[in-house]
């Protein structure tokens, strides 16, 4: 399903931090959520975005619902970064749901492409508070694990993409990145160049006189400069 409207809000908060490694899960978060929001304005898409600053892991999650239940419409997606344990080993992304299970598996695939990660699939967490206790259809997308060298390569490397990849897989919308604007080649000058001719040095005028004579009987025009 193409969903019209994106509600997304970034996980955990910059007061009550999540998980860390070569990258931080909250920094990161927001910057995924901040660049598909500008994508998905860019491409028509309703999209509304939230970060929250609670201190506490009840209140946060508490905020973030009630963030998301006050839209009728569109999908709710909140974002996050795994963590198990540092290596340099590819991790990879997945996609948890309540019940959206066929989107949360075209999501996955779509980041694992876009990004270049392992596919770790839909997970079904019918835990999780936030898809427990949003009003409509949610998923959460662990983006890849911030404490895998390999992942968080790819992160950086495919940003972009990544984040287009969440948009088309939700809407369908493709997003293309505008063309660079380069300036323009300096206008060649319009000015004629004059070439002029020498015809000789006299030391006498009468000499000099009489060749500007002779020159300008030919037609051509002449003069005596003692530079």
């Amino acid at each position: 399903m193409a969903y019209k409207q994106i509600n997304i809000s970034s996980g955990h908060s910059i007061n009550c931090q999540g998980a860390s490694g070569y990258i931080n899960e909250v920094t990161e978060a927001r910057k995924v959520v901040d660049r598909v929001y500008e994508m998905c304005k860019a491409v028509g898409i309703e999209v509304y975005k939230y970060h929250d600053t609670a201190s506490s892991s009840s209140q946060n999650l508490a905020n973030i619902v009630n963030f998301h239940n006050r839209f009728k419409d569109g999908i709710d997606v909140s974002i996050h970064f795994n963590a198990y344990q540092t290596t340099n080993n590819p991790m990879g992304v997945e996609v948890c749901y309540y019940s959206q299970s066929s989107l949360a598996s075209s999501v996955s695939s779509a980041i694992a492409k876009a990004g270049g990660f392992k596919n770790r699939g839909a997970k079904e967490r019918t835990g999780l508070y936030f898809l427990k206790h949003t009003s409509k259809p949610s998923i959460l997308i662990e983006v890849c694990f911030c404490d895998s060298k390999a992942d968080v390569d790819l992160y950086h490397k495919n940003f972009d993409a990544i984040c287009a990849s969440i948009v088309k897989a939700l809407t369908g919308a493709v997003y293309n990145a505008p063309k660079p604007q380069h300036a323009p080649a300096p206008a060649k000058p319009t000015t004629k160049v004059m070439y002029r001719v020498v015809t000789g040095s006299y030391a006498s005028r009468e000499n000099a006189e009489a060749q500007v004579k002779k020159l300008k009987d030919a037609g051509f025009d002449s003069f005596i400069t003692t530079k």
